[in-house]
């Protein structure tokens, strides 16, 4: 069966069998495919030039009618590789640009970028979360367009299931990275094997990292014979035969997006904006202000504070009181040596 060259990003070139292409070729002369060498620079950027290799004369110069549809298959190919993709992060529940390793590896030169929260509908059932749940989280999510912008990008939520959500990003965003940080519970695994199964079919490639733990859950449990550790005491024993957990990263700034652009639509709070808790259906009527706002530039700004503050010893007005007991008289030491103990006041 005829081969033909699958063209891809990095300039290699593998092959993989088409039918279609075999049916028209079979029992034919072969000779060059010329118009090939037309795409190679179509892109300027050398990241993105076809670099074609062991192209094989498989199509028949005197049915061109017939090999019209190899040509038309190989023209997506190449026009699919030199156009450069999208790189897609996915927050889940590290809503922060600091200490990300999984974006900072997917903004490693990446020209296109674009983060995106998914909103499950499970979620935004009011009977499933209460509000003040959903408020934090909006405030966390507004938080991060803030900081997004900054950056001159924006947060992008989109609405449903995120394994019937992605694979029309897929193609309408024309992604070819995407990244995530790894969820350690049981369901955030089963869905984020579906979506990483759902990107390796198309190429996309896939980023995911550990960061909403110090340590590999999975190592953990390996070094303990496959079970978790039930004790501090194991778990600490456990830990000190691991590496210790990478430094933390730095956080992203201009300088570290560089060259990443993030497309933004005149209509992109109506179509990706953040929803408020009315949108979602809660009555906001005899809703009390928070204590605690949410948001990464919150959390900073508290762990910052409590930073500063520096030790000082308590001051305390100390009495000691001799506490008799009822079973024998003030001066009896049989009482004294059964219950006396020294009382602090402050």
């Amino acid at each position: 069966m005829p081969v033909f060259p699958m063209l891809t990003r990095n300039g290699a070139a593998e092959t993989d069998a088409y039918p279609h292409a075999a049916s028209l070729t079979q029992g034919r002369p072969r000779v060059g495919v010329m118009f090939v060498k037309k795409f190679r620079n179509l892109n300027a950027d050398p990241k993105f030039k076809v670099k074609v290799t062991g192209v094989k004369k498989l199509v028949s110069s005197s049915r061109v009618s017939l090999a019209a549809p190899i040509l038309a298959h190989l023209l997506r190919i190449c026009i699919q590789v030199t156009a450069p993709g999208v790189t897609v992060f996915e927050i889940k529940k590290g809503l922060r640009l600091h200490d990300n390793p999984s974006l900072r590896e997917a903004l490693d030169g990446a020209s296109s970028f674009r983060c995106v929260y998914i909103l499950d509908p499970w979620f935004t059932d009011v009977s499933q979360v209460g509000i003040n749940r959903w408020r934090f989280l909006l405030q966390c999510l507004e938080d991060l367009d803030s900081s997004l912008r900054k950056l001159n990008s924006r947060l992008y939520v989109v609405r449903g299931q995120p394994v019937d959500v992605f694979p029309k990003l897929f193609k309408e965003w024309n992604i070819n990275v995407l990244s995530f940080e790894e969820d350690p519970e049981p369901f955030g695994r089963s869905r984020d094997s579906a979506i990483s199964a759902l990107a390796q079919d198309i190429g996309v490639k896939m980023i995911v990292r550990i960061s909403h733990t110090l340590y590999d859950l999975k190592k953990i449990i390996s070094e303990n014979d496959g079970t978790p550790p039930l004790t501090f005491k194991r778990f600490q024993s456990v830990l000190s035969r691991l590496d210790p957990p990478a430094k933390p990263e730095d956080r992203i700034t201009l300088d570290t997006i560089c060259q990443c652009k993030t497309p933004i639509l005149l209509a992109h709070d109506d179509k990706y904006g953040i929803p408020s808790l009315d949108d979602l259906g809660f009555d906001t009527s005899g809703l009390s202000s928070n204590v605690f706002r949410g948001g990464e530039s919150e959390a900073l700004q508290r762990l910052q504070g409590h930073l500063e503050r520096k030790y000082t010893a308590p001051r305390l007005n100390v009495s000691f009181e001799r506490r008799v007991s009822r079973l024998g008289a003030a001066g009896d030491r049989t009482s004294d040596l059964w219950i006396v103990k020294p009382v602090c006041y402050h």
